[in-house]
C-alpha cells in the first residue's frame, strides 16, 4: 500500500489493517466463521505480527505447542510508520460503533505492544495500527503480509522469507503465554451514579 501527501504540508495519519479468521480447509463444511470463532485462538507473537490457530486442525489429538497449523497476519514494512498497537476481537474492535466506524479506531483504545500472549476471544480478528508521518508531497509505503504455515517452524519461515525476523522460538513462547479476555475496566455510565472500583456494585 503506498500513501501519498498531495498537500503543501505534513500529514499525520493513521492507518489499520483488518481482517477476520475463518481458518478451516476450503472443502470443509464447517467453514462458518461463526463456528470456526470458537475454536480459533490468537496471539500476539512479536512487534507487528499475529497468529491464529483453530484447534479443530488438531492432527491425531495433538495441541501442544507447534502442533497446530498457524496463519499470520504481519506488518513487513512501514516507512516512516509507527506501530501503535493491535486488535484481535471483533468485539473489542467495533465496540458500540459499527463496521464502517468502529469504536477501535478511536484514541488509546488499541491493545497495546507489549500485550503478548495466546488468547480464545471466540470472535477472532487481525488489526494492525500504525501511524504514518508523511512530509508535504510526501509518499510512505505500507507492505502488510498474510500467509499460512503447517507447522510453527514452516510459519516461522514464512515471516522470515517475508522480511519479518521472528523466529519458531519467539512464536512458540507467544503460544504458551496467556492473555485475559477483556482489559479490567470499570463500566463507564452518564447517569447519576457509579460503579464501585472492582465494577461489581452500582452505587
Amino acid at each position: 500500500m503506498r500513501i501519498a501527501n498531495l498537500l503543501d504540508r505534513p500529514r499525520d495519519m493513521e492507518v489499520t489493517s483488518y481482517l477476520e479468521w475463518a481458518l478451516n480447509g476450503i472443502d470443509a463444511y464447517q467453514r462458518q466463521r461463526s463456528y470456526n470463532a470458537l475454536h480459533i485462538g490468537t496471539a500476539y507473537a512479536a512487534p507487528g505480527v499475529l497468529l491464529a490457530q483453530n484447534r479443530l486442525l488438531a492432527k491425531d489429538g495433538a495441541l501442544g505447542r507447534g502442533a497446530l497449523p498457524l496463519a499470520f497476519h504481519a506488518l513487513v514494512s512501514a516507512e516512516g510508520a509507527t506501530l501503535l498497537g493491535y486488535e484481535d476481537s471483533r468485539r473489542r474492535f467495533i465496540g458500540q460503533g459499527s463496521e464502517t466506524a468502529p469504536d477501535q479506531l478511536a484514541p488509546d483504545v488499541l491493545r497495546m505492544r507489549r500485550d503478548f500472549g495466546l488468547l480464545y476471544t471466540f470472535d477472532p480478528v487481525a488489526a494492525l495500527s500504525v501511524r504514518l508521518a508523511l512530509p508535504a508531497r510526501g509518499a510512505a509505503t505500507l507492505v502488510f503480509a498474510d500467509g499460512f504455515g503447517e507447522s510453527l517452524a514452516e510459519t516461522a519461515a514464512l515471516l522470515q522469507k517475508a522480511g519479518v525476523g521472528a523466529d519458531a522460538a519467539t512464536l512458540g513462547a507467544a503460544l504458551e503465554q496467556h492473555r485475559p479476555l477483556l482489559d479490567a475496566e470499570v463500566p463507564r455510565t452518564h447517569l447519576p451514579f457509579a460503579f464501585t472500583e472492582d465494577g461489581n456494585e452500582l452505587h
